[in-house]
């Protein structure tokens, strides 16, 4: 065998050895785990599903929300579901959404919370995040709740005649003007 084609094996062999040891260590690391809840004691109460009645809205609207929980621990337990929501322009704001009682052991309940889009809220991407506590807000048992998005648009019910005079074309505009000029100089009455 040449010096050249053992040169070749060698690198070929390292290839191989990259390859091998590549192949092994990026599943392990890009694998996530699970998001863990924290217990407390013997009761672990942790979110398994948050699901939105709508993903838009209009300021004015309701959106249902659902957020099951699960207490995965061994014992019977208290706990409060918290809303954050991230707004547009970077304001962040929390809230008490509703309290659970005696929640056992292996029990799952689903946690119906409304929410209010309000007359003036900003128009863009609203980011709620659902953390479940104790109930004196002290031990955090769940935080994975996290990054359900609601789009706020604008409200296109109500009539806005001067942007709606704005989207009209220049000739459309030109036309509108031309036939209302021509309705005064008939009817002697300005009509817009």
């Amino acid at each position: 065998m040449s010096l050249l084609t053992q040169v070749r094996m060698t690198k070929l062999r390292y290839l191989l050895v990259a390859l091998l040891a590549f192949s092994i260590v990026v599943p392990a690391v890009s694998a996530q785990s699970e998001p863990q809840c924290n217990p407390i004691q013997e009761t672990e109460i942790c979110i398994q599903n948050v699901q939105l009645s709508n993903t838009t809205a209009t300021p004015g609207d309701k959106i249902q929300i659902q957020v099951t929980v699960h207490n995965s621990g061994n014992e019977t337990g208290d706990a409060v579901i918290l809303l954050g929501v991230h707004q547009p322009e970077g304001g962040y704001t929390y809230m008490r959404a509703e309290v659970i009682h005696n929640l056992a052991a292996g029990q799952t309940k689903t946690i119906p919370i409304p929410f209010g889009i309000r007359k003036g809220e900003p128009v863009g991407v609203h980011e709620l995040n659902f953390m479940v506590m104790d109930e004196s807000q002290q031990h955090l048992y769940d935080a994975s709740g996290y990054y359900h998005k609601v789009v706020v648009e604008e409200n296109k019910s109500s009539f806005d005649p001067v942007g709606w005079f704005i989207s009209l074309g220049s000739v459309a505009q030109a036309a509108l003007a031309i036939s209302a000029f021509v309705i005064f100089i008939l009817t002697g009455k300005f009509v817009w």
